[in-house]
């Protein structure tokens, strides 16, 4: 386990990809060994946050969709790169939303500039940050909306560390995604984004910072 943070809002763990045992064995992982062993690290990331914030149930289905489908109670996110894994995880009443994603710093190509950015996104946010935290909002986002974004959709803006997303396309507003804001930071090479909803959001993004710096020495 490379990363592992217990709060009463939140679980979080990051671990290399197969870095995991026993990988749980409940799970029909399909594809290539590459996709199953992705797949099976997050499960089980996810397992350990889940029994963490005290779920009687930890198996996280899958929708149709591909994404996760979280015991009642609970929501959380799972992402990966080629390298790592992270999985978060709290219960719904405490954080009724949450999206976490990682990417490999420097990895989102510039040709790819016109589909991930906003001609209003905050130039303090290189591409792949950009990227990276998009995606974070999305897992927050679309579990609660159900509605389809594109990149583009969405103009990020940080300050003093704190980011916030304005959705362009129209929609329906959506109690359980006021507060919502987001972080991003620098782990193991990588960027880690995650976006946070409801009163108790800054406060378990600043806690999952701290630790995270506590982690790495920082």
């Amino acid at each position: 386990m490379m990363f592992s943070c217990d709060t009463p809002l939140f679980s979080c763990r990051i671990a290399p990809l197969g870095g995991v045992r026993p990988l749980p064995s409940r799970y029909s992982a399909t594809g290539v060994p590459k996709r199953q062993l992705e797949f099976l690290t997050g499960r089980a990331l996810a397992e350990q946050c889940l029994t963490a914030q005290g779920a009687s149930e930890t198996y996280v289905a899958r929708g149709d969709n591909r994404a996760p489908i979280w015991p009642d109670g609970f929501c959380g996110s799972i992402s990966h790169s080629d390298q790592l894994c992270a999985a978060i995880a709290g219960r719904a009443e405490n954080v009724p939303g949450i999206g976490v994603d990682l990417a490999e710093e420097k990895s989102v190509e510039a040709a790819l500039s016109d589909v991930v950015c906003h001609p209003d996104d905050d130039p303090q946010l290189t591409l792949t940050e950009l990227f990276c935290a998009k995606e974070a909002f999305y897992k927050l986002w679309h579990p609660v909306t159900d509605v389809f974004l594109e990149f583009r959709d969405v103009v990020l803006r940080i300050d003093d560390g704190h980011i916030t997303a304005e959705v362009m396309k129209a929609h329906r507003p959506s109690d359980k995604l006021s507060g919502t804001t987001g972080r991003i930071w620098r782990v193991a090479g990588h960027h880690l984004s995650a976006f946070s909803a409801g009163p108790h959001a800054i406060e378990a993004l600043n806690t999952l910072g701290h630790m995270l710096k506590i982690e790495q020495g920082a």
